[in-house]
């Protein structure tokens, strides 16, 4: 099956943790996440968890706020930074897909290195997994950042059953409870993190092994079943 992913960009750049949103200089919106502890991973007791050791419960510790975009990178966005448009079915709008994991990562290499961004002191990565998990669920302990009534999740998410078999632009579906969009759906969404098993007990700002064979998606995605996108 093929899976559909963009870049997602994040930043902590020291500058800007006194203020909770900024938009850069190509108009990508970041908001302040602020810092935290949650528990990361599920009970096992869903129909895809068929590797149960690598979403083992876990407490994890965030010491340091960052920026998150509130949206998904779109082809626009993607376009202007890279020179190209991985998609054939160009969307500008929508976000960006097919893009691999070092596309990901270059991407955030080059944004950073726009000299409006430069001058800034803007870094850009990746999330770690860590830091995406505990930006989707926005204080949820729930399986999706509303509850656990899937019936609810068309009204944040697009999958296979409401996409009409494609990507749907930005910005469309309600917001979770820190203001971000899409972090359940639309496309899968590449992080910092090489797929490892989870630790057990407390970790600190994990941020996984520095390489392997899988880097981690997260995120579900327009042509995945609802419950890909928990």
């Amino acid at each position: 099956m093929e899976t559909d992913e963009p870049t997602a960009g994040g930043s902590r750049n020291g500058a800007r943790v006194d203020s909770s949103e900024f938009t850069n200089s190509i108009g990508m919106k970041f908001k302040l996440i602020p810092t935290g502890t949650f528990k990361m991973g599920s009970d096992f007791t869903k129909p895809f968890d068929f590797l149960p050791h690598f979403e083992r419960i876990h407490q994890v510790a965030l010491t340091q706020s960052f920026l998150l975009g509130l949206y998904e990178v779109t082809q626009e966005q993607y376009t202007r930074v890279m020179a190209e448009n991985p998609i054939d079915n160009q969307c500008l709008n929508n976000p960006v897909e097919r893009a691999s994991g070092e596309d990901a990562v270059e991407f955030c290499h080059r944004l950073s290195d726009l000299p409006k961004e430069k001058a800034a002191g803007n870094v850009y990565h990746l999330p770690t997994e860590a830091e995406w998990e505990y930006a989707c669920r926005a204080g949820a302990e729930t399986e999706y950042c509303f509850g656990n009534d899937i019936s609810k999740l068309t009204d944040y998410a697009w999958f296979s059953g409401n996409s009409q078999g494609q990507s749907q632009p930005i910005g469309q579906k309600e917001t979770n409870a820190w203001g971000l969009q899409d972090m359940h759906g639309n496309v899968s969404e590449w992080c910092l993190d090489w797929d490892r098993e989870y630790p057990r007990g407390l970790v600190v700002d994990p941020t996984g092994p520095s390489n392997g064979e899988y880097r981690v998606t997260r995120g579900g995605g327009w042509c995945l079943l609802e419950e890909y996108s928990r």
